[in-house]
């Protein structure tokens, strides 16, 4: 072999072996994401997560509930209602079991009365939480609401739409005194609940909630209706000229679907 393809041979040797080291040394400083790593590398979007670099979408954060009113309502002597409205913002999140506490407070930011519960919250949903006759003989000055710890599930956006269309809806101011407020709720979807909760604002002409409500119907069949009723054993303190009945269940609950098909029923899976 002559001597300058000798020197052409070794010379494509070194240009191979430069390259390789190069590419290497780039590799090391430039890992190809694992979308398993636990960190967001590369050009993934998120967590081990981006269409390119992992195939998949990022799933966003959830955002936090927001208190968007607490009203206190002397209805007697000595006696409160309190309605808070609380709005999830989220389109894909929802959430049971969340703890709040709704209190009178008195001119130094004490508490005087307090009522805890529980609730839950569906996707993009506008939720009311109502406590009624709590009672305190010193000066209210304000409402308040507190939120405990939320524990949010992620619920797939083509999950079917749970309503309780209202039926035969009748406000009645009675001669002694008080008002009724009654009606049936209808269960348009597949899946038989155990409990609806039910909450009744009521409106004047000014569009001002002047009353409020809550009751519950329990054991609700696919496709049945079951009858409600709410009263108030008090004067309303304005003319009220329209009404709204909030019903909602926890579909996040596996005890509120009644198990008739098997240990879950199909809307679980969502």
């Amino acid at each position: 072999m002559p001597r300058w393809a000798k020197q052409l041979f070794i010379g494509c040797v070194y240009v191979v072996i430069f390259a390789l080291i190069g590419f290497g040394v780039y590799r090391l400083s430039n890992p190809a994401p694992t979308c398993t790593d636990g960190v967001k590398n590369q050009s993934e979007d998120g967590v081990d997560c981006g269409a390119q670099a992992c195939g998949k979408l990022c799933v966003p954060e959830p955002l936090d509930l927001k208190v968007r009113s607490v009203k206190v309502f002397n209805t007697r002597p000595q006696e409160y209602d309190i309605l808070a409205e609380i709005e999830n913002p989220n389109d894909i999140y929802g959430a049971t079991g969340i703890p709040y506490t709704l209190s009178l407070v008195n001119s130094s930011n004490g508490a005087i009365a307090t009522r805890r519960g529980t609730f839950f919250i569906v996707p993009k949903q506008t939720r009311y939480l109502v406590v009624t006759a709590l009672k305190t003989k010193e000066g209210v000055a304000q409402s308040v609401v507190v939120l405990g710890k939320v524990l949010w599930r992620q619920v797939d956006p083509s999950a079917p739409r749970i309503d309780f269309p209202l039926r035969r809806e009748q406000y009645a101011v009675q001669a002694g005194g008080g008002s009724t407020l009654e009606g049936a709720v209808y269960n348009n979807s597949d899946f038989d609940f155990g409990t609806v909760d039910i909450n009744v604002l009521l409106y004047n002409a000014q569009n001002e909630i002047i009353g409020i409500n809550h009751t519950e119907t329990t054991t609700v069949p696919s496709r049945t209706e079951r009858y409600f009723k709410v009263s108030w054993p008090f004067t309303i303190s304005d003319t009220v000229v329209r009404t709204f009945v909030q019903a909602t269940t926890d579909v996040f609950s596996n005890e509120n679907f009644l198990k008739q098909y098997g240990e879950f029923e199909q809307f679980q899976q969502f």
